[in-house]
């Protein structure tokens, strides 16, 4: 039986490494990643902790733009865009 997963992740380095949930690759054998230009991209789990629900992915695509990560000194207003990420329940909390 085939089983799927949905989730969000953003890249972060020029090497094509991915931040997204633990629990979104929690016990899957195979990871498939779409681009925002609509590419599809296997890629592999180079670490997670279900403690803060992280996990780190890497795709293997020339030329990947990371997402320029802030500085929260920077001095950013509100309605500033930003990508969150956090534990989906209380319940999962260590």
């Amino acid at each position: 039986m085939v089983q799927n997963s949905l989730g969000s992740g953003v890249i972060v380095t020029n090497e094509g490494h991915i931040i997204t949930n633990s629990h979104v690759v929690d016990q899957v054998d195979e990871i498939e990643v779409q681009l925002s230009d609509g590419r599809t991209k296997k890629a592999r789990l180079v670490g997670s902790d279900s403690q803060v629900d992280l996990a780190v992915l890497k795709i293997d695509e020339p030329g990947v733009k990371p997402l320029k990560l802030g500085d929260s000194d920077a001095g950013y207003r509100l309605g500033t865009w930003c990508w969150p990420s956090a534990i989906p329940s209380a319940s999962r909390r260590p």
